[in-house]
């Protein structure tokens, strides 16, 4: 059984609690309200320290790819682990290749590059819609989603 999906699952639904707590007039708005300062210099502080995670778990991968020595033991089993959680490859985080018979980095590619061009052309559509009736193109929560999905298919 792995751990991962259940982590995930937990921290959905906290952040889900905490974003309805603080959205409710009360105890614990009020004390976000107090806190903001500090919560947001956390938030980056924690931002600095994922990106960094990010690209030690990738350098492993680029070095033995290019023929290289792994890390060390004691380490190679803490970025084994890291890898799981801060490596942004929605492919390898959902396990396609157990489901999919013949699934490899060609299909990986073809179907990341294939559902990214779709989905730009669709939000982007829809923006342009929204234009013809007063608004802006680059705006909106779509082209956040589209930009976050981007991110996290393309190899």
């Amino acid at each position: 059984m792995q751990i991962l999906p259940i982590i995930a699952a937990v921290v959905a639904l906290a952040v889900v609690a905490l974003t309805v707590a603080v959205m409710r007039p009360g105890r614990v708005q009020d004390w976000w309200i107090r806190q903001q300062e500090r919560i947001m210099a956390s938030s980056h502080h924690m931002t600095i320290v994922v990106v960094t995670a990010q690209v030690v778990v990738n350098l492993q991968t680029v070095t033995l790819f290019r023929g290289g020595a792994p890390y060390p033991e004691p380490f190679a089993t803490v970025v084994k682990v890291a890898s799981e959680v801060f490596t942004l490859d929605a492919f390898a985080l959902f396990r396609v290749g157990c489901v999919a018979d013949g699934f490899n980095y060609t299909t990986k590619l073809y179907t990341a590059t294939l559902a990214s061009i779709i989905l730009i052309a669709v939000v982007f559509i829809r923006r342009l819609t929204k234009v013809l009736y007063g608004g802006r193109v680059w705006d909106g929560v779509e082209m956040k989603f589209m930009f976050l999905f981007i991110f996290f298919t393309l190899p």
